[in-house]
């Protein structure tokens, strides 16, 4: 409570707080990476490159000067056909540091610093049969979240002979706001078929209908992850393609859920690693996953809060100091599916299919617009495919393919601002052969969306008191004939001709508070000594 003294006695205002977070900015940068990457002495000559991949890694993020300063790397492999006939595959890594600054309008240290990096284009080229040339572009976004509590005047107490308008908001409570890291860890061991591992070529990990959800006092992450390996054998079998599906499932500690809550559960895969490894017998007959989540959890509760919109007293002059406030209501939490089927046809020059070995996806929102309807999100799936050729000089192969994508994804109307968060992600993906030069893709993929409208209204921050002009009271008539205008409320006619609310309605024999345009009133005058 907050006191203030007024004359004789305590006018204290009762307040509660609520608690949010809202976006203070957004920042974006499009970055260009560029390195050469020198093929060890141990490795052979490049004779063709057949695929590039990429990861974006966030080392550390520091804000100085309103400005978010971000270091980090991208880790590439690139898979090449070598000129050595007797090992036609080969793979080398790396990876190329950068350093970003990215300007965020009013950014203090206190605030959460959301980072998201993917990739625009990615590839290698050949300068050379010992060198190659990596060229990326990145585009980076970040977001700042400021956490804070309003204070919200509900009412007045121990305040006699004063009138109170209370009016009621509807309004988001954060209680729950986290960041946090989780790390899964699986073994997967090769079927009895596959031949011990050599040495691992190329790898790729998909993830595909990641899911999260509140449980009891924990946060539940699952999905399936697709696995993908090309190793060289142990022994003569030569180059081995592997593909598996693998569920996952890992949890995080968190507040206490209450079902009536709205929670938004935001994933981040930040990396992905694997590993060949020993069974028990000691052969090298399992990979090792390991996948990092960036996971940011949120947790509201919606309540009714009575606000004070104004005050007055009939033995005191009352000054009310206003200020307006900004919170947030909840307009939607939706969750739209998108099928996508689509065939295509290699080119004259691509290498013939045999066998898929594996395929991967990557959704990339390009535009999101808002519209009356709701957020119309343009996009496109990008589908990598590795496969087997009928080039015995050529065993792998890369193709590439694109989906559009556009979806409406509701949203009720709005008065005011409307604040939004979306995370989409792939939750199936096959890619069926269907003669050696022509496939179809058949996807599904979600989009998840929050909609939030932010609300501002007039609150009571302070009361002051001001001198009592009396002479000023008794030359108000005490009994006053009044006729209604259009829009107004007895609250206005009370406060000006210094009576309440409740004397009017009694004196006039109304049954509620709404008034129509000429309707006439007699209002008396309360006079205190």
């Amino acid at each position: 409570y907050t006191k203030f003294k007024v004359e004789g006695f305590f006018v204290e205002l009762k307040k509660e707080s609520i608690k949010t977070s809202m976006e203070k900015g957004k920042a974006f940068s499009q970055i260009t990476l560029e390195d050469d990457s020198i093929i060890p002495d141990s490795k052979p000559d490049v004779l063709k490159v057949v695929h590039t991949q990429g990861t974006i890694w966030f080392d550390e993020s520091k804000i100085s000067n309103q400005a978010l300063w971000i270091n980090g790397r991208m880790n590439f492999t690139v898979l090449y056909r070598s000129e050595n006939e007797e090992k036609k595959l080969e793979s080398v890594t790396g990876s190329i540091p950068f350093q970003e600054k990215l300007v965020i309008d009013g950014i203090e240290e206190i605030d959460k610093i959301r980072i998201r990096g993917c990739f625009e284009d990615l590839g290698g080229s050949i300068i050379n049969s010992r060198k190659l040339a990596i060229r990326s572009v990145v585009d980076i976004i970040a977001v700042a979240e400021n956490e804070t509590e309003e204070e919200i005047a509900t009412g007045v107490m121990d305040g006699e002979h004063v009138e109170e308008k209370i009016g009621q908001e509807k309004l988001l409570q954060l209680m729950y706001n986290q960041k946090d890291v989780l790390r899964i860890r699986k073994e997967i061991e090769l079927p009895s078929a596959k031949p011990n591992i050599g040495e691992v070529l190329h790898w790729c990990i998909s993830l595909k209908n990641v899911q999260t959800e509140p449980e009891q006092n924990k946060i539940l992450l699952r999905g399936d992850a697709g696995i993908c390996v090309i190793y060289q054998s142990e022994g003569e079998e030569g180059l081995q393609c592997f593909e598996n599906v693998i569920p996952f499932e890992g949890t995080l500690d968190s507040t206490e859920f209450d079902p009536e809550e709205i929670y938004w559960i935001c994933t981040q895969n930040v990396s992905t690693e694997l590993e060949a490894r020993e069974d028990y017998d000691g052969e090298p007959r399992v990979f090792g996953m390991e996948l990092s989540f960036d996971v940011t959890v949120k947790i509201w509760k919606e309540i009714q809060i009575p606000v004070l919109l104004d005050v007055y007293s009939l033995t005191q002059n009352l000054q009310p100091q206003k200020e307006y406030s900004t919170c947030e209501k909840l307009l939607i939490h939706n969750q739209a599916k998108v099928r996508l089927a689509e065939q295509f046809q290699l080119e004259k020059d691509q290498e013939k299919m045999m066998q898929i070995c594996c395929s991967f996806g990557e959704l990339m929102t390009e535009r999101m617009t808002l519209e009356e309807q709701g957020l119309y999100v343009e996009g496109v799936l990008k589908v990598h495919i590795l496969y087997m050729t009928s080039d015995e000089f050529l065993p792998i192969a890369h193709e590439e393919a694109y989906i559009a994508v556009e979806q409406l994804v509701e949203i009720p109307p709005a008065e005011n601002h409307i604040h939004y968060e979306l995370q989409s992600g792939i939750e199936q993906l096959n890619v069926n052969l269907m003669s050696s030069d022509s496939y179809e893709i058949k996807a599904q993929i979600f989009l998840d969306l929050i909609a939030f409208e932010t609300v501002s209204f007039e609150k009571i921050t302070n009361l002051i008191t001001l001198p009592f002009k009396k002479e000023e009271q008794n030359r108000q008539s005490g009994i006053v004939g009044y006729i209604a205008r259009e829009g107004e409320e007895i609250w206005d006619i009370a406060k000006k001709y210094h009576t309440t609310v409740k004397r009017i309605m009694e004196m006039n024999d109304l049954q509620e508070d709404a008034l129509s345009e000429g309707q006439k009133l007699l209002i008396v005058k309360e006079v205190y000594s």
